[in-house]
């Protein structure tokens, strides 16, 4: 054990500026959210452009701080940086990748290129391709519309797989950012567990919907997809240990991210996300059972797997012991079969139903749908609080949704109807929210035409089938980075 520690600490130091930047980012992260979800940001101009000069100035000093800096930053969708005169949202890693790109071009200029240029594939043309129909597709419709704005804030992403295209060339530079991935992950799992219990001792809790954490996301459902990213990563990190036969006290940290992780995933209470994980489950079962049998020790496959199903149980069996969530986990996956439970308040005395197709025969029974925050007041009133089966109404709505997505694609096959637009044909949830196409082949089609779909689609199916392919083929520990890659696919 004191070994082990001791390791640690002489890593830590022969590593201390990579050390400081995780402690920054952490730093940045948490102090984001806070000044965000207080009002304090966004900053005013005078204060924009002197930050943004002073990283700017860093950025061509040291470009790779600012690039392990960016990467952290990513999850934080909530937090604008831009002034409220610009009239834009400008997210930490937009400004941050901005920044950078102008410090690498200048050093270009300066004839100090950083890097070598790397070698260009054709596959780097599909994320071009998918970025140009965007752009096509606002074109045909109004480009000064939100369809404009949303097809700058994909090039974003596109200049970001530029960016990681640029800095991270092998296996071995992408874990090097692994560090500042799960930085950033620590803070929003940390934050998402304690807007629950602020939400539970009746504190304000910033939640977009009362109950589920969404972290320093718009939407729980957002949070809950980014969650399915930092367990991939500590399933495969568990593979990569269990091969080289590491000691068990180097499992605890990637057993207490696939903890934390699938933790805050259930509390998120975001159904999608659990079949992704359950998905995730099976390939990961399936490919160690693969492997473990090609290298002649399958018990190594079964104890792995073993390892991992119980930590999933630790954190089911977690949030009702702790009492983490209002809502329960058992009636949140039912709902996935259709149906859902709701809460309910009727007079004493009034015959009350056992299901229901949709609110409105509450008002038969003398009943109303309440919320999870008003059950005492309903109760101080003389009400009668009960559960009812309810049939979900996303189903309805997606059946419909599909219909109508369809049709568009139908009348505008080629150039699509662009981003953002979509909404305004398929109308709005019972929150208000604008609904999507709810798949993100279809929503390709309907943002940047024929062309982009047709980009996003190839890539997408490349990388996947390949690290799929890679990951049952292989034997050894160098599996794990394709176990990774195609888990998140």
């Amino acid at each position: 054990m004191n070994n082990f520690f001791c390791t640690i600490a002489t890593f830590l130091f022969q590593h201390r500026i990579k050390t400081m930047l995780v402690f920054v980012s952490i730093l940045l992260g948490s102090l984001g959210l806070f000044f965000s979800l207080t009002g304090i940001l966004p900053l005013s101009i005078g204060n924009f452009f002197f930050f943004s000069f002073l990283v700017f100035l860093i950025a061509l000093y040291r470009p790779i701080w600012i690039f392990l800096l960016l990467i952290s930053m990513l999850p934080y969708e909530i937090i604008n940086l831009a002034p409220v005169e610009f009239g834009i949202l400008l997210r930490p890693y937009q400004w941050l990748m901005l920044l950078l790109f102008a410090a690498i071009g200048t050093r270009l200029i300066a004839r100090r290129p950083l890097f070598s240029p790397f070698q260009f594939l054709w596959i780097d043309m599909l994320p071009v391709l998918f970025s140009l129909g965007a752009y096509l597709s606002a074109f045909s419709v109004d480009f000064s519309g939100s369809s404009g704005k949303l097809s700058l804030i994909l090039s974003s992403f596109v200049g970001l797989f530029f960016l990681v295209r640029f800095f991270v060339r092998t296996e071995k530079s992408a874990i090097h950012l692994l560090p500042f991935i799960l930085s950033s992950f620590g803070v929003i799992a940390c934050w998402s567990i304690l807007q629950n219990i602020l939400f539970a001792f009746g504190k304000e809790s910033f939640q977009v919907m009362a109950g589920r954490p969404n972290g320093s996301f718009a939407e729980s459902d957002w949070l809950g997809m980014y969650l399915l990213f930092p367990i991939a990563l500590s399933l495969a990190w568990l593979y990569r240990n269990e091969v080289l036969r590491k000691k068990w006290i180097e499992m605890l940290f990637p057993l207490g991210v696939l903890f934390l992780g699938t933790l805050v995933l259930i509390l998120s209470m975001t159904r999608s996300a659990w079949l992704g994980m359950t998905a995730m489950g099976f390939f990961f079962a399936g490919a160690s059972l693969v492997t473990f049998f090609k290298l002649g020790n399958p018990k190594s496959a079964f104890l792995l797997i073993g390892k991992a199903g119980f930590v999933v149980c630790l954190a089911l069996i977690s949030v009702p012991v702790f009492h983490l969530s209002r809502f329960s986990f058992i009636d949140r996956a039912i709902s996935t079969g259709g149906i859902q439970k709701i809460t309910i308040a009727c007079l004493w005395g009034n015959r009350t139903p056992g299901h229901i197709q949709n609110t409105e025969e509450l008002s038969l029974y003398g009943c109303q749908h309440i919320l999870l925050e008003e059950q005492a007041a309903f109760r101080e009133a003389g009400y009668a609080i009960q559960e009812v089966g309810r049939d979900d109404p996303n189903v309805a709505i997606r059946q419909s949704v599909y219909t109508q997505v369809v049709t568009l694609i139908r009348e505008h096959p080629f150039f699509g109807i662009g981003w953002g637009i979509v909404g305004a044909h398929l109308g709005v949830d019972n929150q208000g929210s604008m609904l999507n196409a709810s798949n993100i082949f279809l929503e390709f089609w309907l943002g940047s035409g024929l062309v982009g779909v047709g980009a996003f689609s190839l890539l997408w199916f490349l990388y996947g089938f390949q690290s799929g392919r890679r990951t049952l083929v292989g034997g050894g520990s160098e599996v794990a980075f394709h176990l990774f890659f195609h888990l998140v696919w």
